[in-house]
């Protein structure tokens, strides 16, 4: 046999060996990555390597045990929680469980959550917690949509204070503290500069016998303080345009206070909402309330209501507490339906604002207060 044909044989056995190996990687399939759903055992091995497609839709919750007074919350050294140390996430909860007395917790870094809840136990049904911030680098924000605040149940009598800044995150942080259950009050007392919205609903409303109002529990003719929000710097309320809005038209009620002598840099619309199906049936009311010193607000505020079934009256409410003083510098006026403005409190509203066509459509009822 020739030189020739011995390398057209070898030649010829090197192309056989290279087919049958790519026919073998062809019945191997395609390459698969990590994470890719494939059945039988197979899978269960390739799930033990898989990435989360997002870790932020992970709901965590994470418990406070760090009740010693001035303790820290950091980012992801100091291990004052029930999961080790705290990681910063907008699906991440903080919670605050009971204490005998009052308690203050230092930020020493910029927290990112998702929501922070206070939940007294049964042996310490009363207390007071205390947010403060380090320095004003050292803020609470959620990189996107809305941080919560909130209680959890049997909290009457249970007050938290928020000092630390409020801020945006990647994008515009609203605040929400909703829910028909807080009996607890929560303090905003912070140099915040978010921007999104505020939702208040929450706390507990009794109806008035003799005019099927709704109010707050009243005990010896002064208006409980239950499942406030209350603003105790002139910054509390942030540094947007966005609404500012009380109660709900179908739903929860709420109380937004103002105490101490504050007045607001924030200017953006307040809506007061309330619903009331009959003449015999409230089922919600928002309540604007000053509670203690010479308060001021300049923004506007709408009276909305819910279209009531006959008989019904939609009431809004302004209570100023005695020896308090309430100044409304912006326009009141209705929303899509007339609903009158309820004053109550042994203090004196004071409306600066002359532009009496812009007003509200409906009464004008005073309990008790200086108009």
């Amino acid at each position: 046999m020739s030189e020739f044909n011995h390398r057209d044989i070898a030649t010829s056995r090197q192309s056989s060996k290279k087919a049958a190996r790519k026919s073998a990687r062809r019945q191997l399939g395609p390459k698969i990555d990590c994470g890719t759903m494939i059945a039988g055992a197979a899978a269960a091995v390739l799930s033990m390597f898989a990435t989360p497609k997002s870790a932020s839709a992970q709901i965590t919750t994470a418990t406070w045990t760090g009740n010693a007074d001035g303790t820290t919350w950091d980012n992801g050294f100091t291990a004052n929680w029930n999961t080790g140390s705290w990681t910063n996430g907008t699906s991440n909860f903080a919670i605050f469980t009971g204490i005998p007395t009052s308690t203050n917790v230092l930020l020493t870094a910029p927290i990112v959550a998702g929501g922070i809840t206070f939940t007294p136990l049964a042996t310490a049904p009363s207390g007071v917690w205390v947010i403060n911030s380090s320095s004003g680098t050292n803020t609470i924000s959620k990189s996107a949509g809305t941080l919560t605040l909130g209680f959890g149940a049997a909290d009457a009598g249970f007050a938290a204070t928020i000092n630390a800044p409020i801020v945006d995150g990647a994008s515009p942080t609203s605040l929400s503290f909703n829910s028909s259950a807080n009996l607890g009050n929560i303090y905003l007392g912070g140099n915040n500069t978010f921007t999104g919205n505020i939702t208040v609903q929450s706390g507990a409303y009794n109806t008035l016998a003799s005019t099927n109002f709704l109010q707050p529990a009243v005990t010896g003719g002064v208006p409980l303080l239950e499942g406030a929000l209350v603003v105790t710097s002139n910054t509390a309320l942030g540094a947007g345009t966005a609404t500012i809005s009380i109660g709900a038209v179908s739903g929860n009620s709420g109380t937004l206070a103002f105490a101490g002598g504050v007045s607001f840099t924030n200017t953006a619309p307040i809506v007061i909402n309330s619903y009331q199906s009959s003449a015999s049936t409230p089922q919600s009311e928002g309540l604007l309330r000053s509670i203690s010193g010479n308060n001021t607000y300049n923004g506007n505020i709408t009276l909305l209501a819910g279209t009531p079934s006959v008989g019904g009256t939609n009431i809004n409410y302004i209570n100023v507490d005695t020896s308090s003083q309430l100044n409304l510098g912006g326009v009141i006026s209705n929303g899509t339906a007339s609903s009158s403005l309820y004053v109550t409190g042994g203090g004196t509203l004071v409306l600066t604002n002359t532009n009496a066509a812009s007003f509200y459509a409906g009464n004008t009822i005073v309990g008790g207060s200086t108009y």
